[in-house]
């Protein structure tokens, strides 16, 4: 899954493997980063991040997915199907 939906428009880009990410120092450098990693949401967070989440993705939602408040808001007289949205959510995001 990606949170990017469309190519950015770069000019001067490079891929850059196996780097140490916390050698990074954005406050002092000119240049910008786009990090594509495998991200696990810990435990520890949650609360904390609850109102902003990082990193949203596009999910498939389906009636699993859906909270017990979100179904109570399902017009019963109309046929609900699952699709695709940029969801904010807790859970690990892989490439």
């Amino acid at each position: 899954m990606t949170s990017i939906s469309s190519h950015l428009v770069v000019r001067n880009a490079a891929c850059i493997e196996n780097f140490e990410l916390m050698a990074i120092q954005p406050e002092s450098s000119p240049t910008g980063y786009i990090i594509e990693c495998d991200l696990v949401y810990p435990d520890k967070l949650h609360d904390k991040h609850s109102d902003y989440l990082l990193a949203p993705d596009h999910l498939t939602v389906v009636d699993e997915m859906l909270s017990p408040y979100s179904r109570n808001l399902i017009n019963p007289n109309m046929m609900w199907k699952p699709s695709k949205k940029l969801v904010p959510s807790l859970l690990y995001k892989t490439q």
